[in-house]
């Protein structure tokens, strides 16, 4: 999957992550897992690659046929998709899942001609949002309008029992407000290993807990609400 990642075999053992205009924030620590060479990996992750049909220009449930065209753990299609903004869940319902992990989303198209853009490709960037019946991935065009757009990706659920894992945002959903708000992995604490430092800007130390970030893991990281805001990773 396509995401923002940094590999921090020489960085310093805290970091920083940086948001610029960001109301919401995911972050998540791939921990090393044992397994021999050809076993499958024990990830419990699901994941799917979802094909987007645009079938118009709108943004009705009617607009679009979202199908997996590939799903590991039982990932699966909700119904309600519309422009941008594709419904998925695990297993029967979505709703029990809103607090067990978080999803992540990648663009699998490098371009894609919707015949919107003058026979130009449009080039899209992914993030995530949820609500009550679950979580949705989310696409937004790189214009200046920022505004959504139909491509396919792929997407994978990390559960926080499985997952060093975690979603920061704002309380009030202020776009580019502090991020206040954690739900993670049980261990993980607001204030001690992460830490919203002003807008835009968060802190991840997890030292307390043993984690060095120069032993070679990795910190990613991904937008997490419908609004198109860019996401960086450096060293604190």
């Amino acid at each position: 999957m396509k995401v923002l990642h940094v590999d921090c075999e020489t960085m310093n053992p805290s970091l920083s992550l940086v948001r610029n205009g960001l109301c919401l924030m995911v972050l998540w620590l791939v921990m090393t897992t044992s397994g021999s060479a050809g076993s499958a990996p024990p990830h419990n992750i699901p994941s799917a690659n979802l094909k987007v049909v645009q079938n118009d220009t709108g943004n009705s449930v009617d607009s679009v046929t979202v199908s997996a065209t590939l799903t590991v753990n039982d990932l699966r299609v909700r119904p309600g998709s519309n422009r941008g903004d594709y419904n998925v869940q695990v297993g029967d319902s979505g709703a029990d899942e809103l607090n067990e992990g978080v999803l992540m989303v990648a663009v699998t198209q490098n371009g894609r001609d919707n015949g919107e853009l003058e026979n130009l490709l449009g080039y899209a960037a992914p993030s995530f949002d949820r609500g009550a019946a679950g979580f949705w991935a989310v696409v937004q065009d790189v214009t200046s309008d920022r505004a959504e757009y139909n491509t396919d990706v792929a997407v994978a659920f990390f559960r926080y029992s499985d997952w060093l894992s975690g979603w920061a945002r704002n309380a009030t959903a202020a776009n580019g407000g502090t991020n206040n708000l954690f739900t993670g992995s049980k261990g993980l604490v607001l204030g001690t290993h992460f830490k919203g430092i002003s807008a835009g800007r968060s802190r991840v130390d997890l030292r307390t807990l043993g984690i060095n970030c120069q032993e070679r893991r990795q910190l990613r990281q991904l937008g997490g609400q419908s609004r198109w805001n860019l996401g960086g990773l450096r060293e604190g």
